[in-house]
């Protein structure tokens, strides 16, 4: 069976908060705040999966909630640690798991999972994507929600990807990453194969190439996947602003309730 790339998390963890610095997680956690409030507004307890460093953990852990990251690479949980160390929160609030999100068993369950910048989108094969679904739903409290964000299948075929260049400086490093896209239509996948360059300030140079494949969604076939997995879509969205999807939107939301009677 496939699964996401260890390896490339592990390399990606050394320079990811530099690369995504200018990412707003303050107004993403309002954002998904503000659904929590309307579907579900008692929750309290939330699963982070695919957490990364921590960022977005911290934040709902600021607005309340007692949060438990998961994530399958260690590096990243390592900077996560520290990135929560020094945000004046209680540990007790936010704890953090090493494990892949379609197998892992925390022993706990939630009032709600979410899985944020497009974690269910490197679920890439069916058997996969219902594993892991599958696997958050045993997560859940009866009633619980999913909420997590995709790419969109209409709007990904209409723009198509583009090849990018993306240069930062910061903490120490001078970054430089190169992405080459390639769209594959008959899997629902885009694979984008990175080329990056870090140049720290002590002259070292570290090189790397890594591949991420990516699965798009259509909205039939994320409420077939759910409703498989005992959920009733609530909603589907553009991510942030709220919009109806189109081919402009690139990033989709779903909000999902968990109920054993809907299998």
């Amino acid at each position: 069976m496939e699964k996401p790339n260890e390896k490339v998390f592990g390399m990606y963890a050394e320079y990811y908060d530099l690369l995504y610095k200018d990412k707003n997680y303050d107004a993403e956690t309002d954002y998904v705040v503000s659904l929590l409030k309307k579907y579900m507004p008692e929750a309290n307890s939330l699963a982070d999966l695919g957490c990364g460093t921590g960022k977005h953990a911290v934040e709902f852990a600021k607005r309340g909630y007692k949060v438990t990251g998961v994530e399958m690479s260690e590096s990243m949980l390592n900077i996560a640690k520290k990135n929560l160390s020094g945000a004046g929160i209680e540990e007790k609030n936010v704890k953090y798991i090493c494990g892949d999100i379609s197998k892992i068993d925390t022993g706990e369950k939630y009032d709600a999972a979410l899985a944020l910048f497009h974690v269910i989108g490197y679920l890439t094969s069916n058997a996969l994507l219902l594993q892991g679904i599958r696997n958050i739903s045993r997560h859940l409290n009866k009633g619980g929600l999913l909420i997590f964000d995709y790419w969109y299948g209409p709007a990904v075929l209409a723009q198509k990807p583009e090849r990018r260049s993306k240069l930062l400086k910061g903490n120490g490093l001078a970054l430089r990453r190169n992405a080459e896209p390639e769209l594959k239509v008959n899997e629902n996948i885009v694979e984008v194969n990175y080329n990056i360059e870090v140049k720290a300030d002590t002259g070292e140079i570290l090189l790397l190439d890594e591949k991420h494949s990516m699965r798009y969604f259509f909205l039939p076939e994320i409420k077939l996947l759910l409703e498989q997995c005992g959920f009733k879509v609530l909603l589907n969205k553009e991510w942030i602003t709220g919009n109806e999807l189109s081919e402009e939107s690139w990033s989709g939301l779903c909000v999902a309730k968990f109920d054993p009677m809907n299998t």
